[in-house]
């Protein structure tokens, strides 16, 4: 627990107050308490207890699987005693430092206030923050989300003898010693608007949380319990870090790539199941091997629909021609024909340039490379032709695709020339195809993807375990 309240953030980033363009508010639960007196006798500050059945389980979208979920419990202590509990369940994991949450999921549990002593207080509310943050600078911080949720205000009246509105009776905030618990349900926010644009303002889907060692840009989500206080007392919080997922599901396979994968059988080529996938224009490639010039035509398939589930492959079909049957031979082996997937990352180093839409940053990089093997039968394959079928293994990790104007998240497969000690490529060949891709986080109805090959072994996976819970309180 910590008094100080200089430094908001729990990323080592210096948070800022700046006005965020997004603010919804929604109303707490209507659910009203019971209350029952605790102890033999009537004290002159009675102590209550507010008698609640427990918040339901996290809900999620219609049609979602759900995985299981864990109850987190944080407090704001007096000593050893805590006063303030905040109760949330979340997908994350028990030893968790964060919640976790994807598209789609309500957001429950409880405040509990366990008073010892009268206390003042204005308003109880929960914000979900959301922020992309290049830097540690005012404006290198860039607050795209603020969603709050109220829970108690001293206009709804004396908690004791709380409606399911506004209290007619004025009460002036004093609540007296007792425990009192709120239960909250809110669907998490999964959309947000951006500055600068022309009224009414669209909704934009909102990024993943972006956070990974090296990384430039961080996009940082955080649930927060606010205690107003007033005046003359500074607020209570507790802030917790928040893994939020967008729920982003590729559309069904092809039949007959689902028969496959049912039946455990090799997937059918792109002149079997021609609705199962997209081929790529042909590349003409030219090279001297072995002091002669030869001249091949490279075609890339990759498999539909163009959206891959993180942990998922990407299928892939490569099909080359030439007059050169030694240049076939010799070239095309699952060692010397390539294709990668590229990460392009966009973003603004400075959130005055994001409003102007200038001074936009890319950083590229692969995440993944083709793994190849010949076919089981060469059956379709004429003389003059190879064809060579492989996948791209996608990291668990791996970000999902993301197309909020403040980072942009996209993903190309790429075709590359054949690499050969023996076989020298000409400086002018043609820019080879690239197609884009996207890259979602709930698998694609149907049967599961199979993998043909063992994945590479694991190089970086994110992390958010190591982020620590910021709380901020008085000792009463």
């Amino acid at each position: 627990m910590s008094n100080s309240s200089s430094n908001e953030g729990y990323d080592g980033v210096t948070s800022i107050n700046n006005n965020p363009h997004t603010s919804r508010t929604a109303q707490g639960s209507d659910q009203l308490p019971r209350y029952s007196w605790v102890g033999g006798s009537t004290p002159i500050l009675p102590r209550y207890s507010m008698v609640v059945n427990p918040p339901a389980r996290p809900g999620s979208a219609p049609g979602s699987s759900r995985s299981a979920t864990t109850i987190h419990e944080y407090n704001l202590k007096n000593g050893k005693i805590p006063w303030v509990t905040l109760k949330v369940s979340s997908r994350a994991g028990p030893s968790s430092n964060h919640v976790k949450f994807v598209g789609g999921d309500t957001v429950t549990g409880s405040v509990i206030l366990d008073l010892n002593s009268s206390q003042t207080i204005k308003a109880i509310y929960l914000t979900v923050r959301g922020r992309i943050i290049t830097g540690s600078t005012a404006h290198q911080s860039y607050t795209f989300l603020d969603y709050q949720s109220l829970i108690w205000s001293k206009a709804h009246g004396d908690p004791r003898h709380m409606s399911s509105g506004p209290s007619t009776l004025k009460f002036d905030g004093k609540i007296v010693p007792g425990e009192y618990t709120w239960p909250f349900s809110f669907s998490f926010p999964t959309e947000s608007t951006l500055p600068g644009e022309p009224r009414p303002p669209s909704q934009h889907r909102i990024p993943n949380t972006f956070r990974e060692r090296g990384a430039n840009v961080s996009v940082l989500y955080d649930l927060t319990l606010h205690i107003i206080r007033g005046k003359l007392r500074a607020d209570d919080k507790i802030r917790i870090p928040v893994v939020y997922i967008p729920k982003i599901t590729p559309e069904p396979f092809s039949h007959l790539r689902q028969l496959a994968y049912r039946e455990n059988t090799p997937l059918p080529d792109p002149i079997d199941d021609p609705e199962g996938w997209l081929t790529l224009p042909a590349a003409n490639i030219r090279g001297v091997l072995f002091q002669r010039a030869v001249e091949l035509d490279f075609q890339l398939s990759i498999a539909k629909p163009l959206c891959y589930t993180q942990g998922t492959v990407v299928p892939c079909s490569l099909t080359v021609r030439s007059m050169d049957i030694q240049a076939l031979d010799i070239l095309v082996s699952p060692k010397t024909v390539g294709a990668v997937l590229k990460q392009r990352v966009k973003y603004f180093p400075d959130a005055r340039q994001f409003e102007r839409n200038i001074a936009q940053v890319v950083d590229v990089m692969d995440v993944g490379a083709a793994i190849w093997w010949s076919p089981n039968t060469t059956a379709s394959q004429g003389v003059r032709e190879r064809r060579i079928e492989g996948e791209i293994h996608l990291p668990k990790g791996l970000q999902p695709s993301s197309d909020f104007a403040a980072l942009i998240v996209e993903y190309a497969v790429h075709l590359l020339p054949p690499k050969s000690p023996i076989f020298c490529v000409d400086e002018g060949v043609e820019t080879l195809p690239s197609q884009l891709v996207s890259v979602g986080t709930i698998r694609a109805p149907g049967p599961t993807p199979r993998e043909h090959v063992a994945r590479p072994p694991v190089t970086r996976e994110p992390s958010f375990d190591t982020v620590p819970v910021f709380m901020e309180g008085d000792k009463h």
